[in-house]
């Protein structure tokens, strides 16, 4: 599979992902679509930029320490 074309199914994990499942972490998506995390920044960064995606208020984890999740829905436009 050309990396393009394996770039374009990735990102069609991811939004069937949130279109299933609803708001996920850019962890959630990771674990749900067998994609590492650092693919799943690179996939879902261009769709923040153009206005696709839009991340929700920082949510704490079960576990202290690290970042909090900001989840990722639909823009509502």
């Amino acid at each position: 599979m050309t990396a393009v074309k394996a770039g374009r199914v990735n990102q069609g994990r991811v939004l069937q992902a949130l279109h299933d499942l609803g708001p996920l972490s850019r962890a959630e998506l990771a674990r749900l679509t067998g994609v590492s995390r650092a693919t799943i920044g690179s996939i879902v960064q261009p769709l923040l930029e153009g206005g696709l995606l839009v991340e929700g208020e920082p949510q704490r984890g079960a576990t202290p320490g690290g970042k909090p999740a900001r989840p990722l829905w639909f823009a509502p436009d």
